[in-house]
């Protein structure tokens, strides 16, 4: 079975610390992904899943934030607009898809990037632009692009962990099966 939300779990996706809302936020981003991804898999049979998904998500996390930034300049029109009519406060409390599109595929992207082995300082690097333009912007709650930074790199090292995970458990059932058969051997 290689559909998306499978391959994202055996990739860390339980594992990361996150919100109900962004959970909710996630699960809606891998559903409108899932058929897309099918297609690929069907299409590229031979390329292991993990790779799939890398590939779908540098596609959908750069689509997110190219339309993010085309949008900014009308997205801190609105937030103004709503600051000064409705205050600060209540203001804060509307949201647009695209800013949490990209932060949440930014989450997942750099999950499978650590899942995959990418080096360390090349998704620093990447988390460190993503949370400087997002943090850039009034449109985003969380302003402080060290907090963004981190939350994207937390998902890096929860892949990175998981792919440890991953292969320990198939070595150790790998040594168990050739103990099985090579016992198997010395007996008979």
């Amino acid at each position: 079975m290689n559909d998306l939300h499978h391959t994202l779990n055996t990739m860390g996706l339980q594992s990361l610390e996150l919100s109900e809302p962004d959970q909710q936020q996630i699960t809606r981003l891998i559903d409108t992904q899932t058929r897309f991804f099918a297609k690929v898999v069907q299409q590229k049979p031979d390329k292991p899943p993990h790779d799939l998904v890398l590939g779908l998500l540098t596609k959908s996390y750069q689509e997110a934030l190219a339309n993010f930034q085309a949008t900014e300049a009308t997205i801190s029109r609105v937030q103004s607009v709503f600051e000064e009519t409705i205050g600060r406060e209540q203001a804060q409390k509307f949201t647009t898809s695209s800013n949490n599109d990209v932060q949440h595929f930014a989450v997942l992207w750099f999950m499978a990037q650590g899942y995959i082995g990418i080096d360390f300082s090349y998704a620093n690097d990447h988390a460190n632009e993503a949370a400087t333009i997002l943090a850039g912007s009034p449109a985003v709650r969380d302003n402080d692009p060290n907090a963004l930074r981190s939350w994207f790199m937390q998902s890096y090292y929860v892949g990175r962990h998981t792919a440890k995970t991953n292969q320990q458990e198939r070595s150790g059932l790998v040594s168990r099966i050739k103990r099985l058969f090579n016992s198997k051997r010395s007996h008979s």
